[in-house]
């Protein structure tokens, strides 16, 4: 027989002798070189596991070693602070070495806590002085005095997130939310199925160091948040800011979260800032290592900007704008009338984001918005699930999405008033403005269609003076009139969008 062929047989042939193969599952055909690689694997198999025992021996005798090390340093430093507590910790004779490293770890567990709440006392302390020395230079500056005490309280940051959601829902439902966001997605300024509540308490969450509640009257610090720090230091000069306009002039009765017109509350943002924002200023000029935090105000009150950097324009807008326009309306008032000038504003605050952007509109010739009014707010009998203004600065923003910015700005000027009614889930829309002049509103009337038509991808559009409409793939109308108003419907077919004219552009 040829060898090969010999070969061929010995691999095939030769059978497993076992009767109970077949009961066990294992083909009788089972050859020897199978049996010799199952062989082999296990004998593999137990030298690597008794290779793996041996170095797992090692790595816990190694990981005691270390505990140990750690206790003997922890126990030493708690003996300068604690010494009762400053116990070191025997090991078991008839414990395993995983056993006594999970003994070991838990007692410097212990160590470590005692330490940290030592650190933290200590901290508090330096801080007490550290505070009351910015609390007296906030107060000469600003020529005002506490009237009482600042009700500190210290924060984790993983905590944050928590307090953020109970401040939101105290104020808005989370279907408040959601309705909201259709309507501003109707508009184009936030994206289709958007999640405005986590991004929001994604954005306010990178706030560093401190930040004061108007509705609980008090001053968070974050515990990691030292004064030895100077961007620190120069951040609590503008929180206690507002702990001193919260004293003298009550912040929860300005229209911060009014539901019903979102410029009005960004404009009373803007003041409150705007003036703590200048404070803040003058405290780092007064303490110059701290003055070059002051270089980008945008940033400055964020721990990072992950979150503003991938935020929608007008989010990210919105939230800086009563930093940094707040501080050119809070300068103008300031070279106006100084601080008893800003003093007064609270009796009377801006009213729109027009008045922040154009200061001379509120401390010179003021000029207060104008209210667009609606007989009858319901449609095919339900109520608006959304009844809000967008402001001068949310328009501009808008046409940034869509133009340059020039054209944004331009188109945006002589903003007078708006109102927008949002129903059926942000799917019926009607907005109207209301401009300075026909010049205005012709502006306005051409950029908004530029964007319509753009963002819809309009077909067959028709456009007559004073009017342009599109009924696919949703039925639009723009519509001007002669009292400088132009009115925006949006609806999903064109028999919601004449019931919709009809009713509000009257």
């Amino acid at each position: 027989m040829h060898s090969t062929q010999r070969r061929s047989k010995f691999y095939t042939d030769f059978p497993l002798c076992s009767d109970r193969a077949s009961d066990l599952g294992i083909p009788v055909k089972l050859t020897i070189p199978s049996i010799l690689r199952v062989a082999f694997c296990g004998v593999l198999f137990f030298a690597v596991a008794a290779c793996e025992q041996s170095a797992d021996d090692s790595l816990s005798r190694r990981q005691l070693q270390l505990v140990q090390e750690e206790n003997a340093r922890l126990v030493a430093l708690v003996a300068r602070i604690d010494p009762d507590n400053a116990r070191t910790t025997a090991l078991e004779n008839g414990k395993s070495t995983d056993q006594n490293v999970a003994v070991l770890s838990a007692a410097n567990e212990r160590l470590r806590g005692i330490y940290r709440s030592d650190e933290q006392r200590r901290s508090a302390e330096k801080n007490l002085v550290v505070r009351t020395g910015i609390e007296r230079a906030v107060e000469e500056i600003r020529g005002l005095k506490f009237k009482k005490p600042v009700q500190y309280e210290v924060l984790d940051r993983k905590d944050i997130r928590a307090a953020l959601r109970k401040r939101m829902d105290a104020v808005f439902s989370p279907e408040e939310f959601e309705e909201y966001a259709r309507a501003q997605a109707r508009i184009g300024l936030l994206p289709e199925k958007f999640a405005l509540r986590e991004k929001l308490i994604a954005l306010l969450g990178e706030q560093v160091a401190a930040f004061y509640d108007q509705h609980e009257h008090r001053l968070y610090m974050y515990s990691d948040a030292t004064l030895e720090n100077s961007m620190n230091r120069v951040i609590l000069s503008h929180e206690l800011m507002h702990a001193m306009q919260d004293q003298h002039f009550t912040l929860s009765k300005l229209p911060l979260t009014e539901k019903h017109n979102d410029d009005s509350a960004v404009a009373a943002s803007a003041l409150i800032e705007g003036e703590a924002t200048l404070l803040m200023g003058d405290y780092a000029v007064q303490n110059p290592s701290a003055g070059m935090v002051l270089e980008n105000l945008g940033a400055m009150f964020m721990q990072n900007t992950a979150e503003l950097a991938t935020a929608p324009r007008y989010l990210s807008e919105t939230l800086i704008f009563p930093y940094q326009q707040g501080i050119k309306f809070a300068s103008y008032g300031m070279d106006s009338g100084g601080w008893e000038a800003i003093s007064r504003a609270f009796a009377n605050p801006p009213r729109s984001t027009s008045q922040i952007l154009h200061p001379e509109k509120y401390w010179g010739v003021r000029e207060d918005p104008l209210r667009v009014e609606w007989a009858d707010l319901k449609f095919e009998g339900k109520p608006a699930q959304v009844d809000n203004v967008v402001g001068e600065l949310g328009v501009r923003i808008l046409f940034t999405n869509w133009h340059d910015a020039a054209v944004a700005a331009k188109a945006s000027e002589g903003w007078r008033g708006d109102r927008y009614l949002s129903f059926a889930s942000g799917d019926c829309l009607v907005w109207k403005t209301i401009w300075a002049s026909n010049a205005d509103a012709i502006e306005f009337f051409a950029a908004e269609e530029a964007l319509l038509r753009q963002r819809y991808k309009a077909q067959s559009p028709v456009s007559v003076e004073r009017r342009w409409e599109s009924n696919r793939p949703r039925a639009l109308r723009l519509v001007r009139n002669d009292r400088a108003e132009v009115l925006l419907v949006d609806a999903p077919d064109s028999a919601k969008a004449l019931a919709l004219e009809e009713q509000f552009g009257r």
